[in-house]
């Protein structure tokens, strides 16, 4: 979790506890203090409801960002798999190209030594029969 996740989260307990504090309040007040005083009332409540939006605001922005670097990672990894797939690939192609190249120059030197001893049995054998 993010810093401004969790800066946001905490900002959001503290307005819920003020939140719950202010019910509290006015749930155990008479109903006459709730008559007398309903405009102040009002203007908490206001007050809370407009810092509960803040909050929920900044927290829904930072759990954006949060998502965005995450799908942004995710996408750094699969983007960095299929370059070492294509990287892979072109290295087989390479391994196997030289390889091919090797196995050739391999059976040219056995196709010479082949054609060189048969012309070395010739001459033993002409040297045998004189």
């Amino acid at each position: 979790m993010s810093l401004q996740v969790k800066k946001a989260l905490k900002e959001l307990s503290i307005t819920l506890e003020s939140a719950q504090e202010l019910i509290k309040k006015y749930t155990l007040s008479s109903w006459v203090d709730r008559l007398l005083n309903s405009s102040s009332h009002g203007d908490e409540f206001s007050s809370v409801n407009e810092r509960l939006n803040d909050a929920f605001q900044v927290l829904s922005g930072a759990l954006q960002v949060e998502q965005g670097n995450m799908l942004y990672q995710v996408f750094e990894l699969a983007s960095r798999e299929k370059e070492d797939e294509v990287d892979g690939r072109a290295d087989d192609a390479e391994l196997k190209k030289l390889l091919v190249e090797y196995m050739k120059a391999q059976q040219e030197k056995t196709d010479a030594m082949l054609k060189h001893f048969d012309q070395l049995k010739v001459s033993v054998e002409t040297a045998v029969q004189m």
